[in-house]
């Protein structure tokens, strides 16, 4: 009832917003709102409550809200400035302009004498008093500060210089009487690598005093802070510490010996059988145990497996934690953008040379002509869609369409000599073709239900070629940088992306043409614009001897299998790779929370 009483409250307080406002009546709404929820009332009444509130929160609460206010009632005069007395608004329009405003509000409470740490300059204390007094960076140019004459008036040059030195002279002295239980004079060595020299202030105060020499060595052994306190504590025998210390100590010994064996083993077992090395199934409640458990019934991405198969650890802090790399903004055409782009164009390029009846393998000239307008003119198109607006795009935008308009200095031009000339009899029959897609409903269910082993998977396969002829098929997958799995990657089932295509790529074959085609392996279609490396790149381990190739497709299945397996055993581990910072790390954006470098 109490709930029910209070939404009602807050329902009669929030009706009178509806509808459009002048600035000048949302105005006077918003601050009726703001008396009417007591707010202000409430703010000075707190520091009498029974409740005992932090020291200073009344104050900063008292200046938050009179800041709110002063910020809003600005804000609406500088919009009715702009759109007079009598345009109206909704709400939603009055919130935005308070949110935006708000966010980079700032405000600052009093002083409190004699409280914290006061930062200032020396001509700012006079007067004032303080038991430990630190006047730092005294070294020449800074106390005194240089004197910098007025340009135009040179001829009193001398004497204003004399003044300006008797004054930094005087707050020196000032500043000398303002402590009263310690002086620190304090003057860094060294900037970068240019030696600095002492302040002549210094020198005389040295000469007529003889003060204490303080150096690293003095402060040691010394502890300021609760993290200096734990440091030293991990890094000595905590049990000493606490005898020699007594109860002054406010550190739990049990808590520290047991963060210093969880690093010792995190360290020395990366391995291990440890929630704190990876292996989470055991420390999990129940109903987390059986939601784990289910991950093995789910449907995997090739590129989601391949994440795990480099490093568990990062496949648990995406996919299982949900977290998100901060992507740094970039007004370039990105790798993956301009692959996007180029992988629409071929589709729909394919697509309709398919209807028209064209294959570009050895065509005649006016067939070539045809198809290098049909597919400059989709280019076009999809970049102006695309709207690439920056001006570091122009480059990219060169290299596919033509350097100063030479359509034969572009990537596309090059793309239908490769397509005439080294098809090797492969014609080009399925394109971004789908498989695992439960939500395509145009698939056969066996390639919806596509599974490696007994796990579901998924993927998109840019390009299937077949050879009527041999009863072959290759699979053809575009790239920007040409990169090519490794043999050892693809025996040791990391890479699985062409080995998985391949076993999919036949299922397709058979669902869709009713013909069983032997695979003849798979292509790297490189689009880095150098007539060297443009082109098909065979892969050789897929491309060669049928024995081997069928072998490696039997590692990718098993595999597969065995990641979902050991993901749904709740098995994380960091990354076992030799090379893993080329791999895995180097790019990785999880590697601060994993701490990977400390068991290197």
């Amino acid at each position: 009832m109490k709930a029910l009483k209070s939404l009602e409250l807050l329902h009669n307080y929030l009706k009178h917003f509806k509808g459009k406002f002048t600035i000048r009546e949302f105005r006077d709404l918003f601050t009726d709102l703001m008396y009417k929820l007591e707010i202000p009332s409430a703010l000075i009444n707190s520091g009498n409550s029974e409740v005992l509130l932090p020291a200073g929160l009344v104050e900063k609460n008292i200046k938050a809200v009179n800041t709110l206010f002063e910020i809003t009632n600005e804000v609406f005069t500088l919009l009715e400035e702009e759109y007079g007395s009598s345009e109206k608004f909704g709400l939603k329009y009055f919130l935005n302009q308070i949110r935006t405003a708000v966010i980079s509000a700032r405000y600052n409470i009093k002083e409190k004498p004699g409280y914290g740490v006061q930062v200032t300059t020396l001509n700012e204390i006079r007067g004032l008093e303080f038991d430990y007094l630190f006047i730092c960076s005294m070294c020449d140019g800074d106390l005194p500060t240089r004197y910098m004459p007025e340009i135009f008036l040179s001829g009193s040059y001398f004497k204003k210089e004399e003044m300006h030195q008797t004054e930094e002279r005087y707050h020196f002295y000032q500043a000398l009487c303002s402590w009263k239980k310690g002086l620190y004079l304090t003057y860094p060595l060294s900037e970068e690598r240019k030696e600095l020299v002492q302040s002549n202030f210094l020198v005389e105060f040295k000469n007529l005093f003889s003060p204490v020499v303080k150096t690293e060595a003095d402060y040691r052994d010394t502890i300021y802070s609760k993290e200096e306190l734990l440091k030293l504590a991990g890094e000595t025998d905590i049990s000493l510490l606490i005898d020699k210390s007594g109860s002054e100590l406010s550190i739990n010994a049990e808590d520290i010996n047991h963060a210093i064996n969880i690093e010792t083993l995190r360290r020395n077992e990366m391995t291990g059988n440890s929630p704190f090395t990876g292996e989470i199934y055991e420390s999990l409640k129940d109903d987390n145990k059986e939601w784990l458990s289910d991950l093995k019934f789910r449907q995997y991405s090739v590129s989601q497996l391949e994440v795990y198969a480099k490093c568990p650890y990062k496949y648990f802090a995406e996919r299982i934690l949900k977290l998100e790399e901060i992507d740094e903004p970039t007004e370039e055409i990105e790798a993956l953008e301009m692959g996007s782009l180029l992988h629409n164009v071929f589709y729909e390029f394919y697509k309709i040379l398919n209807e028209r009846r064209i294959v570009l393998s050895r065509c005649s000239e006016s067939e070539f002509n045809s198809a290098k307008e049909l597919l400059f003119s989709i280019t076009e198109k999809k970049i102006e869609e695309a709207n690439f607006k920056s001006p570091l795009s122009f480059y990219e935008k060169e290299k596919i369409l033509g350097l100063n308009n030479r359509k034969e200095n572009s990537i596309l031009y090059e793309f239908l000599k490769q397509e005439r000339e080294k098809s090797g009899g492969f014609i080009p029959e399925f394109l971004e073709v789908s498989f695992g897609r439960i939500d395509k409903e145009e698939l056969p269910d066996a390639i919806k239900n596509l599974k490696a082993g007994g796990v579901l998977v998924r993927g998109k396969i840019d390009r299937v070629d077949i050879s009527s002829e041999t009863e072959e098929f290759k699979v053809v997958d575009y790239k920007l940088g040409g990169a090519k799995p490794s043999s050892s990657d693809l025996e040791t089932g990391i890479s699985l992306q062409l080995p998985l295509y391949i076993y999919a790529a036949k299922e397709l074959i058979k669902a869709q043409l009713n013909k069983d085609y032997e695979a003849a392996g798979a292509d790297i279609y490189s689009l880095k614009y150098s007539k060297k490396d443009f082109g098909k790149i065979s892969i050789k381990d897929l491309s060669g001897n049928r024995d081997t190739a069928e072998n490696l497709i039997k590692i990718c299945l098993d595999s597969v299998e065995k990641y979902v397996a050991s993901i749904s055993e709740g098995k994380f581990h960091l990354t076992q790779l030799n090379d893993r910072e080329n791999k895995v790390c180097r790019f990785c954006g999880f590697r601060s929370i994993c701490r990977i470098e400390d068991n290197s």
